[in-house]
């Protein structure tokens, strides 16, 4: 029991000091798949290649890289209406 547990506790400075990139260090995504569109032109040179849902799909506004100076918290009680007419 104990051994596991020095175990985890020896690890989680090790996790700690690993750095991790925000989103806004990450590359954008391309917006169509080029190699599938590539090998659809191979494959049918005379056709337009399908549509993917990567073409549909709108990309993502900019990402701040700053904390909002006020954040709103809305707290939902998804019981709330049915615990109020039993009491």
């Amino acid at each position: 029991m104990l051994r596991p547990a020095s175990m985890l506790l020896a690890r989680r400075p090790i996790l700690a000091a690993r750095a991790r990139s925000f989103s806004t260090d990450l590359p954008a995504a391309p917006f169509a798949d080029a190699k599938f569109t590539e090998a659809c032109s191979k494959v049918i040179p005379n056709m337009e290649p399908p549509k993917t849902p990567l073409s549909f799909m709108q990309p993502h506004p900019p990402t701040p890289s700053s904390i909002p100076s006020k954040l709103t918290v809305h707290f939902v009680l998804p019981y709330a209406s049915e615990l109020a007419t039993i009491e």
